[in-house]
């Protein structure tokens, strides 16, 4: 009975927390995210493409375009 009534704690708490972080806390940090970057999401995620993990996956992308150019 008692892990009973743990485990449906759990899962309130769990749901408690999804219903606050998105109804509230999100949309927090994207709005102070575009208050102190000056970009909006899609900015900020085409603009990392300097960033050497996004090189790497820029480099594979055009690899693949460039098969796919090859094979057709």
């Amino acid at each position: 009975m008692l892990l009973l009534q743990a485990w449906w704690c759990a899962k309130m708490l769990g749901s408690v927390w999804s219903y606050v972080y998105y109804l509230f806390l999100r949309r927090m940090l994207k709005w102070c995210l575009r208050m102190w970057t000056g970009k909006c999401e899609l900015q900020r995620i085409t603009d990392a493409h300097h960033t050497a993990p996004a090189l790497r996956v820029f480099a594979v992308g055009q690899n693949f375009i460039t098969f796919l150019l090859f094979c057709f």
